[in-house]
């Protein structure tokens, strides 16, 4: 997976691709570890999809983003400017 713009301003796009159908749960948690966004999304396999993730409620500066599936986890950094 990979986000991009990144720094973002206003939305971020998070691409996925997975080997299954998946269910994917996305975390956003800031500096402190707080989560400040989650949500759930579906996703087909073997397909390239875009996430787009409304940014502008957050307030500059790094988070991580969490992506999990049943079959794993990976954590990307985000900044917001």
């Amino acid at each position: 997976a990979r986000l991009f713009p990144n720094p973002a301003a206003g939305k971020v796009c998070l691409r996925v691709k997975t080997e299954n159908n998946e269910m994917l749960r996305i975390t956003i948690t800031d500096a402190q570890g707080k989560t400040v966004m989650q949500q759930q999304q579906a996703a087909q396999a073997r397909q390239q999809q875009d996430i787009w993730l409304n940014t502008q409620e957050l307030a500059a500066g790094l988070y991580l983003v969490k992506l999990e599936t049943k079959t794993g986890m990976q954590v990307l950094r985000l900044g917001i400017e």
